[in-house]
């Protein structure tokens, strides 16, 4: 499986944010690192992942996915740094 970065912008974030975190959640591996910015194991392509997600989503909301690969870089703690490594540098 490989590692997706989700990115959302919500104009009503009511049941639209409660359906994207199910979904997300759902998937099993992932970390929220930012409020509306996730990372999440998936076992397709991004379009696939985008097109897993759109139910959620209304005409005006916008969603950006995109795989991480090994080159990549990040200033987290010690928890979040091990999380990344173990999934990234698979």
């Amino acid at each position: 499986m490989s590692l997706y970065l989700v990115a959302y912008d919500l104009e009503a974030t009511g049941l639209n944010l409660d359906c994207l975190s199910q979904k997300l959640e759902a998937l099993g591996n992932y970390w929220r690192m930012q409020p509306s910015v996730w990372l999440v194991a998936w076992p397709g392509n991004a379009i696939g992942l985008a097109n897993h997600l759109e139910f959620c989503l209304d005409d005006n909301d916008e969603v950006f996915v995109t795989k991480l690969t090994a080159d990549s870089a990040w200033s987290y703690d010690n928890d979040a740094t091990a999380w990344l490594r173990s999934n990234i540098l698979k």
